[in-house]
C-alpha cells in the first residue's frame, strides 16, 4: 500500500471558519468561549494574511506532515508492518493523479507499506549498513 501526506495550499477566511465550526460541532469550546474564539480567529487571520504570505502558510505546513509521517511509521512498525518513507518523486504527478488541486493540497511524502523479502539483498541481515565517518563535532 502507499499512503500519501499532504499539505494544504489555500488558507482561506472560510476555511478558518469551517474549522472553527467543525471545532464548535466537536465541543472543543464551551459555548462562552466560542464568541470570543470566534474573533480571536478572525483577527488571527487577518494579522497572519497581512504577515505571511502563502507561500509561508505551505511552508510550513508542510513540516507538520512528518509529525503525520512519524506516527504513522511508528505504529506500522508496532502492527509488524514494514515501511518507508519515500521523497523526491515527482509530487506535481502524483497531486494531479489525486486529484489535489481541486482540494487545495499537495502530496510531501509518501510512505510505502507492506512486508519485506526476506531474501533481499537490501536487509541488514544480508548487507550491512556502510556509511562515511563524518566531521561534525558536538559540543558538550
Amino acid at each position: 500500500h502507499v499512503l500519501f501526506i499532504c499539505a494544504k495550499t489555500k488558507f482561506t477566511q472560510d476555511y478558518y471558519r469551517k474549522l472553527i465550526e467543525q471545532e464548535k460541532q466537536d465541543g472543543r469550546f464551551g459555548d462562552s468561549i466560542i464568541a470570543n474564539k470566534l474573533d480571536q480567529d478572525r483577527r488571527f487571520f487577518v494579522s497572519l494574511r497581512e504577515n505571511i504570505s502563502e507561500q509561508e502558510l505551505y511552508n510550513w505546513n508542510s513540516k507538520q506532515c512528518y509529525i503525520a509521517l512519524a506516527s504513522a511509521l511508528y505504529t506500522a512498525s508496532s502492527l509488524g508492518i514494514d515501511s518507508t518513507a519515500i521523497e523526491g518523486f515527482d509530487t506535481k504527478v502524483a497531486d494531479r493523479l489525486l486529484d489535489l488541486e481541486s482540494k487545495d493540497h499537495s502530496t510531501v511524502v509518501a510512505i510505502l507499506l507492506g512486508y519485506h523479502d526476506k531474501s533481499d539483498s537490501n536487509t541488514l541481515q544480508l548487507r550491512p549498513k556502510s556509511r562515511l565517518k563524518d566531521n561534525v563535532h558536538f559540543l558538550n
